[in-house]
């Protein structure tokens, strides 16, 4: 699989001398470092005030842990688990509305159908670094008196262009917006499950975790992170005979099933939505961090 984001570092002797300041202040977490990030990104945002969390999901709890919410969040079906799990946690019910073709963000439509006396928050998502229509969620969030909270996770140096023509950074809008600095490709796996479970082979890096189950069932083509390797599993994909892509494509089918257990996640993810949304069980309890 292609990765979607590859994290752009100096070279190592041009920080190692901060890295040492760091180390030898014995003060790694609310140090120096965490507050000029925190006046940089202020800066560059132009907003008043930056806070660093540990993650993106932490961020979007204290935000709605802070504006003291009850009742039902609006948030797109497409999204990752997180933007629902913040809700969950802070004992609010996450509702699902539709996105927009092709820019793949929440619908501004979707959303005032979706509205009722129980919503307290819309939560747009910024989708592969594509911004949601800051300024309808602003005039939707300003006619129904409701806070709008971006999850950006994907969206830190992303920019917005409003009516007017001017340019926007992202992160200047709403209520609030949080963001991540993206540095692993872990959470592709989930993809990759996902491509498997359709029967589509996959083109992945060996710094994916599932690499070696990959290469093992001939599901897929595996090679080296980065540039050199990424040219060459395309090459390779467009060598490969059709035959062989058949093969594939029924090997990637038997993969998933024997090492994935879609049944059992199914079952269990079936039974948290009925949980949360049919109110036949109990959703998890608000607050919890398991």
């Amino acid at each position: 699989m292609i990765p979607i984001t590859q994290p752009t570092l100096h070279d190592f002797e041009a920080v190692v001398a901060e890295f040492r300041q760091a180390w030898e202040s014995r003060q790694v977490t609310t140090g120096v470092f965490t507050r000029r990030f925190e006046e940089a990104v202020e800066a560059k945002l132009g907003v008043p005030h930056a806070v660093m969390v540990q993650s993106c999901t932490a961020g979007l709890m204290l935000v709605l842990r802070a504006l003291d919410l009850k009742g039902e969040v609006i948030m797109p079906a497409f999204t990752w688990t997180a933007t629902a799990h913040a809700a969950v946690w802070n004992g609010l019910t996450p509702v699902f509305a539709d996105i927009v073709p092709g820019t793949y963000t929440l619908d501004p439509q979707a959303v005032e159908e979706a509205v009722t006396p129980d919503t307290a928050a819309v939560i747009p998502v910024n989708v592969f670094g594509c911004p949601p229509d800051y300024e309808a969620f602003a005039r939707l969030g300003n006619r129904h008196g409701l806070p709008v909270i971006y999850d950006s996770a994907q969206g830190l140096g992303s920019r917005y262009q409003s009516a007017d023509g001017v340019w926007h950074w992202a992160g200047g809008f709403g209520a609030a917006e949080v963001f991540i600095l993206p540095s692993h490709q872990e959470n592709f796996g989930i993809a990759v499950a996902e491509a498997l479970a359709c029967g589509v082979p996959v083109l992945i890096s060996n710094k994916v975790n599932i690499w070696r189950e990959i290469q093992a069932d001939g599901a897929g083509l595996v090679d080296d992170d980065g540039l050199e390797g990424t040219e060459r599993l395309i090459r390779r994909w467009f060598e490969t005979p059709k035959t062989k892509k058949n093969r594939m494509r029924a090997n990637a089918g038997r993969c998933f099933d024997a090492r994935f257990e879609i049944r059992r996640a199914a079952e269990s993810l079936a039974s948290t939505l009925e949980g949360i949304v049919g109110g036949k069980n109990s959703p998890p309890s608000a607050g919890s961090w398991v």
